[in-house]
């Protein structure tokens, strides 16, 4: 079995399943910086690693795969229910 790097893992323990493409989303209430991003849903469109972890983009909503913004953190998201 694969092991998951450690920021994958802790989504994992967190919500119970993979943070994915195509994963349903919201910025988390800690992290509301950007007005455009809330109290809404929005789909994974991008998921890559760089010196600072994993970095996540996301679409404008809906369920279009255009990335609207690349650069979230996995603490800054949560999972949509």
């Amino acid at each position: 079995m694969t092991e998951l790097h450690e920021e994958l893992q802790c989504w994992l323990d967190c919500y119970g399943k993979e943070i994915t493409l195509g994963a349903k989303v919201t910025v988390s209430k800690d992290f509301k910086y950007h007005a455009d991003y809330d109290d809404d849903t929005f789909m994974v469109t991008s998921l890559s690693f760089d010196a600072d972890g994993l970095n996540i983009g996301i679409n404008g909503g809906g369920d279009n795969w255009d990335t609207e913004y690349d650069g979230f953190r996995i603490n800054e998201l949560a999972i949509a229910s």
